[in-house]
């Protein structure tokens, strides 16, 4: 019986890649030509060309070959890359209307219920709401009220890691993470309490994980959806379904814990609780809709916002490790601007150009998101000679961009000073910011904290502490990214230690001076 059916689902499948096959031939019979790309196989495509690890690199060697829009095929399923930035923002940005659509793989649809991901689902009235409510919280006209929170977190951060400077991908991790959890839900915990981390963790691992385009046969075959999760093969399935599980435990545990204070009177201000406020004023079909909105909007920005600019901050202390001329040139700004007898704030800002172009330089050098997340065209196009059918997947290369060496020369290098110009930002070099953080109708909202928070933890750090090797010999270190939808680097050895004893009495007195300020309570 078991073989019997194995045997049904084999011809299924084969029914389903056939049709697949027909149709994808059909299009290449419009009278204008797909973007050039590699010679396809029958029925599989260009399969064998897209490689689960580092796809950016191969798509960037694609791209170098065939031009900066190249067409693959995944057995029927079209995949439009975009090699440059140009590209990328005539059609992500200029025709939104037909390219900020992401779809839904069927690996996508299997994690469905996470709440998290719902920049990656497809342009509904959840997905817009959604949206929406994220927005309003976090657009660049409202983001300086969380400054304080910020400020707090950035220096807990600098105990923390004068405390146990081992511990320091923990205590990045831990750091962003208080931040939205203070914002988005009034939420404080000790560092000790890894509750709502490891919550984290275990969620990002399938954001990161389980949602990279192509990692799974599913997501080119979705009829494997409706295998069971015990049939050989479908290990994506368990995969998703313990995937699915984090995320709503994350999604839903942070929220019921501010509820619940909301509701006995003891909850102090945050996004959620504003939520909280209208909703009490609604019916109880309206109220238990509205918080799936709020649940999916908050969640969002504790689980994959804090995630991005971990990555960023722990690529900054293995840069500085490599370019110690670069921590130097830092360091005597601040001295210059900051002084001795204080912390940095954002008052500071607009007066520290290199730190500032640090930070540009740390998201343009290993950006979290190498490859953007595909979009899915709403209806044909056609750009520059070629045809662009509905339904393509179109995957813009973020890293090919942001190692352009037209617009950034050696791209390789870490060049803070590629963004200054007499002592200036030059704003006639192209913002990595501009890049990574998406385009069109699918920017990240969260984008403009995402910048504060990597500024203040940056200067904060490098005004305190010198980063260096152990023991002071220099050794080879792993620059690669790891692969995934977000990128991290690898681990790494490292010496943190204060830069001189006033520093290190900086640090200790960091958060209670804040607290004498009036900056907290």
């Amino acid at each position: 019986m078991a073989l019997l059916g194995s045997l049904l689902l084999l011809a299924g499948l084969v029914v389903v890649l056939l049709r697949k096959y027909v149709k994808s031939l059909s299009q290449s019979h419009q009278s204008l030509p797909l973007p050039p790309g590699p010679k396809p196989l029958p029925i599989i495509g260009n399969i064998l060309d897209i490689p689960h690890e580092k796809t950016w690199l191969t798509y960037q060697d694609l791209c170098a070959k065939y031009g900066d829009i190249v067409h693959l095929r995944a057995l029927g399923q079209t995949i439009i890359v975009l090699g440059s930035s140009d590209v990328a923002f005539e059609l992500l940005e200029k025709r939104s209307a037909i390219y900020s659509d992401r779809g839904q793989s069927a690996m996508a649809s299997l994690c469905n219920g996470m709440g998290l991901e719902y920049g990656l689902h497809p342009i509904r009235a959840m997905g817009r709401r959604t949206r929406r409510a994220f927005h309003q919280h976090f657009h660049q006209g409202v983001v300086d009220k969380y400054q304080p929170v910020q400020l707090r977190e950035s220096r807990r951060f600098i105990q923390n890691v004068l405390r146990d400077p081992n511990g320091l991908v923990h205590h990045i991790r831990f750091a962003f993470g208080a931040t939205i959890l203070k914002i988005a839900y009034g939420i404080e915990i000790p560092e000790s309490d890894e509750k709502y981390t490891v919550m984290a963790e275990k969620a990002l691992e399938g954001l990161s994980q389980g949602l990279t385009p192509g990692s799974y046969l599913v997501e080119f075959i979705p009829a494997l959806r409706h295998v069971p999760a015990w049939f050989p093969g479908a290990g994506f399935k368990r995969k998703a379904a313990r995937w699915r599980s984090a995320a709503l435990t994350l999604r839903e545990a942070p929220f019921a814990e501010t509820k619940m204070a909301f509701n006995n009177g003891m909850a102090v201000p945050s996004i959620t609780s504003s939520f909280l406020e209208k909703i009490a004023q609604l019916n109880e079909e309206q109220a238990t809709d509205e918080e799936e909105v709020v649940k999916n909007a908050v969640g969002v920005a504790y689980s994959a916002g804090a995630d991005t600019t971990f990555s960023t901050l722990q690529w900054f202390f293995l840069v500085m490790l490599l370019y110690p001329d670069v921590q130097r040139k830092a360091q005597a700004e601040l001295e210059s601007i900051v002084g001795p007898g204080r912390l940095p704030d954002f008052s500071d800002r607009e007066s520290l150009p290199y730190v500032n172009a640090i930070a540009l330089e740390c998201f343009r050098w290993r950006p979290v998101l190498p490859l953007g997340v595909p979009r899915q065209t709403l209806a044909d196009d056609e750009y520059r000679g070629y045809f662009i059918p509905r339904g393509a997947l179109v995957i813009p290369n973020i890293w090919a961009y942001a190692h352009d060496p037209t617009a950034y020369p050696e791209p390789g290098t870490f060049n803070p000073d590629r963004f200054l110009k007499d002592g200036r930002l030059d704003p006639s070099v192209r913002d990595p910011r501009t890049l990574i953080f998406g385009f069109g109708r699918r920017i990240c909202p969260g984008r403009h904290l995402a910048d504060a928070s990597l500024f203040i933890n940056i200067a904060t750090a490098l005004h305190v502490f010198n980063v260096g090797f152990p023991g002071g010999k220099s050794i080879t270190i792993n620059t690669e990214m790891t692969s995934g939808l977000l990128s991290y680097p690898h681990p790494f050895p490292y010496s943190i230690t204060p830069r001189s004893a006033a520093a290190e009495a900086l640090i200790r007195n960091a958060v209670t001076d804040l607290e004498n300020d009036g900056v907290i309570c």
